[in-house]
């Protein structure tokens, strides 16, 4: 570890350890280091509000102000420490707004340590943006660490608009995670179209994915219908075809698992359906032949492995108080106008192969082109751009 240029620590959270593990573990100058975000969190709870959270960092009383600095100055004390060991050069958190790391950030910057935000949570549609520009300025506030990494030029935007930091300080780098996607694509990608058995992979979606939600309220909005239709027509793919594997795969959080519930509990479930909670993607997006999804970052995964991806767009969807919080994906995926042409579409593609635009060189235009505007890696060189990055933030 001595011989190592630089000593990093990383907060663990699902997204930010891939990113994490296709950019900063591929480079011998780093050695990387973890804590559990849920020892951080148990230790601010000593100090700050029991309700207290992301969105609430600016709206703070005397009272919670007298709690921040002691609490900040707990960390700086515990860090001290340990620093007297180990020399870290930098912490890395997925996101600059979690409330338990901001007086980390300002403990760090006492001990000469860097605190950097690998920000993960860039995927935002036109009114999203917005409700985020007010958030972030309103709720949030400034960024005290040293640098935002971004995975699109959207996401910058909205963080200078809303003075969350000075633009040079907000770095586009791309999502590393998604590298070994283009890897596998370009080494793996067409040898296993034909293989095994035919398998659709749904994303599944929370009832209030993408919607301004704060804190869980503030919002009347919800995918209810959508979200109803799309679950239900798994249950009923899965029981009329029996020769093809139905893989729904969920975030591992509270509102998915309570949604998961929902929707799933009391169905008598057929041998060819399995709900994944938790892990990481990838290895489901390799093997399936086709996904769905809403809303999300894995229909970006799925596009970078060059799969047939589709999309709903029917009911909430089309609706114009929901249109500006649905995801543009553009020519890069297939969508489907109903629950009918949804359910024929799946069949087809597991059927007859169904691609259009393909070609053998590579993904198409499209597709190169929305994985630029959203994930800014259509090249397999996040992970580089990350390295390169933190590099030069640390060297001064």
């Amino acid at each position: 570890i001595n011989a190592t240029k630089y000593k990093l620590i990383v907060l663990m959270k699902g997204g930010l350890i891939e990113d994490v593990r296709e950019s900063l573990l591929q480079d011998k100058e780093f050695c990387v280091g973890y804590i559990q975000r849920k020892v951080i969190k148990i230790i601010a709870k000593a100090f700050l509000p029991e309700d207290f959270g992301d969105n609430d960092y600016m709206l703070t009383d005397e009272e919670t102000e007298k709690q921040k600095a002691k609490y900040r100055q707990f960390l700086h004390d515990v860090f001290k420490g340990v620093n007297r060991n180990v020399n870290i050069d930098s912490f890395f958190t997925g996101n600059y707004g979690y409330y338990a790391e901001r007086e980390l950030a300002n403990a760090l910057r006492t001990l000469n340590i860097k605190f950097i935000a690998m920000h993960k949570e860039t995927l935002k549609s036109p009114d999203r943006q917005k409700f985020f520009e007010k958030v972030y300025k309103e709720r949030r506030g400034k960024f005290t660490g040293d640098a935002i990494l971004v995975y699109n030029e959207t996401e910058k935007r909205v963080q200078v608009a809303a003075q969350v930091d000075e633009s040079d300080r907000i770095i586009v780098t791309g999502m590393s995670r998604m590298d070994p996607l283009h890897r596998w694509r370009k080494e793996e990608g067409e040898k296993n179209e034909a293989k095994g058995k035919k398998t659709v992979l749904f994303f599944f979606f929370s009832d209030n994915q993408g919607l301004p939600y704060l804190n869980g309220g503030g919002c009347s909005l919800k995918w209810d219908e959508l979200n109803f239709i799309y679950n239900s027509l798994i249950i009923e793919l899965s029981k009329d075809y029996r020769d093809i594997e139905f893989i729904v795969k969920a975030k591992n959080n509270s509102t998915s698992i309570k949604d998961i519930e929902k929707y799933y509990e009391n169905e008598e479930k057929s041998q060819n359906l399995k709900i994944v909670i938790g892990g990481d993607p990838q290895q489901y997006i390799k093997e399936c032949t086709v996904a769905c999804g809403f809303n999300t970052t894995a229909v970006l995964e799925a596009i970078a492995a060059d799969k047939p991806v589709l999309v709903p767009n029917f009911a909430e969807a089309t609706k114009k108080e929901y249109k500006g919080y649905v995801l543009d994906y553009e020519n890069a995926v297939d969508y489907a106008n109903s629950k009918e042409q949804l359910r024929k579409k799946i069949i087809c593609y597991c059927r007859d192969g169904m691609r259009t635009e393909k070609e053998t060189s590579g993904l198409t235009a499209s597709r190169e082109a929305i994985l630029k505007k959203w994930a800014y890696n259509a090249d397999g060189k996040a992970g580089e751009r990350v390295c390169k990055s933190i590099k030069k933030i640390l060297a001064n």
